[in-house]
């Protein structure tokens, strides 16, 4: 009988969609932050994917077993500007072969000037680094995941998506949108989980807010990839299942500086000086807008009186 397969089948797709089931998985956070000498980042990432399995893998990266681990932000951040250092960076990694979670939290000195009266401004060049060496523990890797089993994954998915037969189908979605398998074939083996190369975009094209509550200013922005492949299977009695396949990392990234700031390129000038600017030049249009009110105001009775009066 034909069932079996079928069953089997049904079976396998419940199986691959069981982990969505618990509802989805929390983005991850990229936050920067700023002290009296020096930049704060706070990196808590997420990877979900049942395209593959992945090897189980936990670790710690802290004090004296992080100096390679500096070495190589320190190599990222200064191939962006090269006046910053790392200081203090620690990494933990887990993962049960579907889910892998990540923080990385490390200091950048030199970003940050101060001048007289109390303002400051920071440079940010360094947002957008990538660190280009994959990091291994007794031969487990954790950063390259597109040069590893999930880049192999999903180009032979891809390839299944670019020569299509009868009995099977695949499609792909990148952050919801159709694209083509080749596309995917070629994003594949450079899915790197520490990539942030995408936040190189300006930041005034950056979504910026200013914080009355906190008197602060934040830029923010999502970065990450989002790849969902839908496998149709045909058999021959006509029955057609589908199974699909999720590779999903996502950043919310938030920049946020003391007071109201400015920006000059990559460079964010803040400070409470500027923030006295700022709310007396709110005082001066005002007073301004007021003043011109009360002119009109005064001519307009002028005008009401002369025309009242009897001819």
């Amino acid at each position: 009988m034909k069932t079996k397969p079928l069953v089997l089948l049904l079976f396998t797709a419940l199986v691959v969609m069981f982990p969505q089931a618990h509802g989805l998985i929390t983005p991850g956070t990229y936050d920067i932050s700023l002290t009296s000498d020096h930049v704060s980042v706070n990196i808590y990432g997420t990877f979900y994917q049942n395209v593959t399995t992945l090897p189980p893998l936990a670790f710690t990266f802290s004090g004296l077993n992080s100096s390679t681990l500096a070495q190589d932000l320190n190599s990222s951040l200064q191939q962006l500007d090269p006046h910053v250092w790392v200081r203090d960076p620690v990494l933990l990694v887990s993962s049960n072969g579907t889910l892998l979670t990540y923080s990385l939290l490390f200091s950048v000195f030199g970003a940050i000037h101060s001048y007289p009266g109390g303002s400051s401004s920071v440079d940010v060049d360094w947002r957008s680094f990538n660190i280009q060496e994959d990091i291994q523990v007794n031969g487990v890797y954790f950063n390259f995941l597109g040069k590893h089993d999930l880049g192999t994954s999903l180009a032979s998915l891809a390839q299944k998506g670019v020569n299509p037969t009868r009995s099977i189908t695949v499609s792909f979605k990148l952050g919801g949108t159709r694209v083509s398998p080749l596309q995917i074939q070629t994003m594949a083996p450079s899915l790197n989980l520490l990539d942030f190369s995408s936040l190189s975009d300006r930041l005034d094209s950056w979504s910026q807010g200013f914080h009355i509550d906190s008197l602060t200013t934040s830029w923010t922005k999502q970065t990450g990839f989002d790849i969902l492949a839908t496998t149709q299977l045909t058999e021959p009695l006509g029955n057609v299942l589908t199974i699909p396949e999720k590779a999903t990392y996502t950043l919310g990234v938030t920049l946020m500086v003391p007071g109201f700031a400015s920006l000059q390129g990559n460079l964010i000038y803040f400070g409470t000086n500027i923030l006295d600017i700022l709310f007396a030049a709110v005082i001066l249009a005002t007073l301004a807008t007021l003043l011109v009110a009360f002119v009109a105001d005064r001519r307009l009775t002028q005008v009401r009186r002369f025309r009242s009066k009897p001819k």
